[in-house]
């Protein structure tokens, strides 16, 4: 009773990743099923935050759970795969509300894009997409949250905000 996972990385990651794959089944309590690595090449432009956006829209499955590299679940992935995947039938969208920082006066109205459960319906493809080439579109790298909250706004998206 596994579950699928490919991790998106630079090529130190994916490294890191095939690690993972020999080692997991003696390790975690969540078993998985299957563990692909993928390499995402950051462009020395807009770096890592391009080669995640790129993820958003490489993902080869109907429902997919996004992680950024700095957050740490707080329940087993079984747990959440079965309180998220029934609500991406619903759903296309679902991330945490961003915290208030950086003087966003309206912060609870932010999303955060450093976990976002969604699923592989075509309007959240386009969510990804616009927030790609917007980010792409920039002059200079910036942080991609605010675009991802002006991509899913400007969608027709159904979206929800995780408590």
């Amino acid at each position: 009773d596994g579950f699928n996972a490919t991790l998106f990385s630079d090529a130190a990651g994916a490294k890191a990743c095939a690690s993972l794959r020999r080692q997991h089944r003696r390790n975690y309590k969540d078993r998985l099923a299957g563990l692909r690595c993928a390499v995402a090449n950051a462009s020395t432009t807009f770096g890592f935050r391009a080669a995640k956006l790129w993820a958003f829209t490489a993902t080869p499955y109907d429902k997919s759970l996004y992680i950024d590299a700095d957050a740490f679940p707080c329940a087993s992935f079984q747990w959440l795969h079965a309180e998220l995947s029934p609500a991406l039938e619903r759903y296309d969208v679902m991330a945490t509300h961003s915290s208030m920082r950086r003087g966003y006066a309206h912060a609870l109205h932010w999303l955060n894009a450093g976990v976002i459960a969604f699923n592989g319906h075509h309007r959240t493809r386009k969510v990804f997409l616009d927030w790609l080439r917007t980010y792409e579109a920039q002059k200079a790298p910036t942080t991609d949250q605010r675009l991802f909250n002006e991509a899913a706004l400007r969608s027709d998206a159904r979206i929800m905000a995780l408590p």
